[in-house]
């Protein structure tokens, strides 16, 4: 609520002398209206508040009749409980005496029971030992079959490298049994035209010297003697063989011709 503000003592004109009573006016107009509005939601309130309480009131006695009903009704059931009780403690006492025997003879088995968990404790912990050395037994085993298997496929790679080396020799062998074959048969060919031409007066000598003059000739780096040559029986060096037996000689090659 609004506190009542002090006039002036003195005013400029008789305009604001009016205007300010006018101001004053209105406010104590708006006050009274509120006052008013707010005794008029306090009479409603005081109203409504009435009538709960009096339903309350009504409520209430409706409760307290339900619950004297209630409680009637209580005090029978509870001398009936009350019989009860008493046939179910007299059972109860024979229950607990049979169950007391009952505990006496479990008791014992227990402590039989106990006696057994703690054997199977130790068998357990002399597994779980036998275990973990079986366990470190199979990391080991694992670790040298691994370093077997590893060794295992080196050695076959070597084995298959081995193989293709020996499948290359065999193959550069036919070949030189095939050269040597061709240069025998280009041998033979100038005996027999030196025995063609014996009635022009060219003897045999002549003609091998002759082949063996056109034979002879520096050969292209092939396989060498220990005397720095290679000679066949008949004492004529074989003529130059194709380039492509002109390998080079790898490790892995020496080692299959030494063995």
């Amino acid at each position: 609520m609004a506190t009542c503000a002090q006039p002036p003592t003195s005013f400029a004109s008789q305009a604001d002398e009016i205007t300010f009573w006018k101001s004053e006016a209105t406010r104590y107009r708006e006050i009274t209206e509120e006052v008013q509005q707010e005794l008029q939601e306090f009479r409603e309130c005081s109203e409504e508040f009435e009538r709960e309480l009096e339903m309350q009131l009504e409520q209430n006695e409706k409760q307290v009749k339900e619950l004297k009903q209630q409680n009637t009704s209580l005090t029978f059931e509870c001398e009936t409980l009350k019989e009860r009780y008493e046939k179910l403690q007299a059972e109860h006492f024979k229950q607990v005496t049979h169950l007391q025997k009952e505990v006496d003879k479990l008791t014992v088995a227990n402590s039989e029971l106990v006696k057994d968990v703690r054997e199977l404790e130790q068998r357990n912990d002399d597994l779980e030992r036998t275990n973990r050395v079986i366990i470190v037994s199979l990391d080991d085993f694992e670790q040298r079959l691994n370093q077997a298997l590893e060794r295992n496929a080196f050695l076959e790679s070597e084995l298959d490298e081995k193989d293709s080396l020996a499948i290359t020799v065999q193959r550069l062998r036919d070949e030189a049994r095939d050269l040597h074959h061709e240069l025998s048969v280009r041998q033979h060919k100038p005996v027999e035209r030196t025995k063609s031409q014996d009635g022009e007066g060219h003897s045999v000598e002549a003609m091998n010297a002759k082949n063996t003059d056109e034979v002879i000739m520096p050969p292209p780096k092939t396989p060498s003697t220990p005397n720095g040559k290679k000679t066949f029986a008949n004492g004529i060096h074989p003529i130059c063989t194709p380039t492509k037996l002109q390998l080079p000689e790898t490790p892995k090659m020496k080692g299959d011709f030494n063995s």
